[in-house]
């Protein structure tokens, strides 16, 4: 598998701690490793996969609630066409 270079941090000699920013703008799967160097030392990590998903549900239409009974209630609503986005909804209820 050939990666292209995302991204080169100099650190200062003796090495640092903290974070380096990986910024993904476009949906997709990425595979990322880290090759280190230090003189003529290398090591590389493992490659990890990962995979940026931005798209949303819409949310549901034409949401209406019935009271059946005291202690009985019929909702019902239209999940929103957003091109296969919305799999599922899941209603919840306050206690």
């Amino acid at each position: 598998m050939e990666l292209n270079i995302y991204k080169t941090v100099v650190i200062p000699a003796g090495g640092t701690s903290g974070n380096c920013d990986l910024i993904l703008t476009q949906d997709g799967a990425y595979d990322i490793l880290a090759k280190v160097l230090a003189g003529a030392d290398e090591a590389t990590s493992a490659t990890s996969t990962v995979v940026l998903d931005t798209r949303v549900p819409g949310t549901p239409l034409n949401y209406k609630r019935e009271k059946v009974s005291a202690c009985e209630n019929k909702i019902t609503f239209t999940a929103v066409s957003d091109g296969g986005n919305t799999v599922k909804v899941v209603l919840f209820r306050s206690t």
